[in-house]
């Protein structure tokens, strides 16, 4: 049952199962909305990186800063360039959530998405039923709108901007599953997977608690065994 609740947007995003496009399309909104980047154009899409002229200090997640690091060579970002930002997010989740429950996770962010939605229906908004009516492309509004107000964001049109730069992200995968996080299919090259991990961490641990239990049971059990002997023997008139 336990829970990661240490996750960043953009990793809770990649763990309850996202499209890559829709992430990496909102991820790009932040960037230029903050002032780090200009969109020169969409199709295709290019862009330049700006010198930041605001006073005001952004935190920028480690996905969305290897995003902004990507675009300064040419102003493009390739299938390999993003593909290594999204892994990197995978093992970041990886590395946070090995030991947690990943049904408990999932109903935790969930629940945080959820409240996001109740919250715009009662200011009067669209509420999650007629989000989940929409095709593919443009679903995924509530962690859209949970993401922005984790940065405490409110001036934003997400009916327009949610998948802006979808159909121009030149990624090869389109999602994960959640429950694969911690599965020997998505490991990074020559790394093992949670299961292995498990597996091992398991087996060492079982053998030194074996061992230690063994040792302090044999060495408990020897002295006494001793002693009584010693005793008994000692009491029969042997010595």
């Amino acid at each position: 049952g336990k829970v990661c609740d240490t996750l960043t947007p953009v990793e809770v995003a990649l763990f309850l199962g996202l499209p890559y496009k829709h992430i990496l399309s909102v991820v790009l909104q932040r960037l230029v909305r903050d002032g780090f980047l200009e969109v020169v154009s969409e199709d295709p899409l290019r862009v330049e990186v700006l010198v930041r002229r605001s006073a005001e200090r952004v935190e920028l997640e480690d996905c969305e800063a290897e995003m902004l690091a990507a675009a300064r060579d040419d102003g493009e970002f390739s299938a390999e360039e993003l593909q290594d930002v999204l892994q990197h997010v995978v093992a970041a989740v990886r590395k946070k959530a090995w030991d947690c429950d990943l049904d408990a996770t999932r109903a935790y962010y969930e629940e945080q998405i959820g409240e996001v939605w109740r919250e715009r229906e009662d200011d009067g908004h669209e509420g999650r039923g007629a989000d989940e009516a929409r095709p593919d492309g443009l679903r995924h509004l509530g962690w859209y709108h949970w993401y922005y107000g984790q940065y405490g964001y409110h001036d934003y049109d997400p009916t327009f901007r949610a998948g802006r730069f979808e159909r121009q992200m030149p990624i090869r995968a389109d999602a994960v599953s959640y429950d694969d996080f911690l599965g020997d299919s998505l490991a990074a090259p020559g790394a093992a997977g949670a299961d292995a991990c498990h597996s091992a961490c398991h087996s060492a641990c079982h053998d030194a608690c074996h061992s230690a239990c063994h040792s302090a049971c044999h060495s408990a059990c020897h002295s006494a065994c001793h002693s009584a002997c010693h005793s008994a023997c000692h009491s029969g008139g042997s010595f």
